[in-house]
């Protein structure tokens, strides 16, 4: 009997970790800061590749000057898996901490490595069903 609740623990342990590893978060994400979206723009694109690989893609945006068009951009691309619930984004030396939650991910541990003079992924975004859904197209 012993042998059989330890065999069930061990089995239980093993079926909810993958069974939390299994969730899809695939989908489009924006920033958002205080309910709308940022002005300084940041999206996340990911895609399940395989059990538990996806891809990720994106990009920030630091306006200096909305006059002048000027600003600086950064970009994310690769394939990482998901553990626990989060992907550890390294590339380059660009590194993040992506966290998911029920229809949103959060961004830290950004090093500011990752773009151009003050380009940060970090902050909270908001899956989209569409990219433009948020443009109301």
């Amino acid at each position: 009997m012993k042998n059989f609740l330890i065999l069930s623990c061990a089995l239980l342990i093993v079926f909810s970790v993958s069974a939390s590893e299994n969730i899809n978060v695939s989908g489009y994400f924006e920033r958002y800061v205080n309910g709308h979206l940022d002005s300084d723009s940041a999206h996340i694109n990911i895609v399940k590749q395989g059990m538990n690989e996806y891809s990720i893609s994106g990009s920030a945006l630091w306006i200096i000057s909305a006059s002048t068009g000027s600003a600086n951009v950064g970009e994310i691309r690769g394939v990482f898996p998901l553990k626990n619930g989060t992907i550890r984004y390294d590339i380059d030396n660009c590194n993040l901490l992506i966290t998911f939650t029920d229809k949103a991910l959060v961004v830290s541990d950004d090093n500011l490595m990752c773009g151009g003079m003050n380009i940060s992924f970090n902050g909270t975004y908001i899956k989209r069903s569409h990219k433009n859904e948020s443009e109301g197209k």
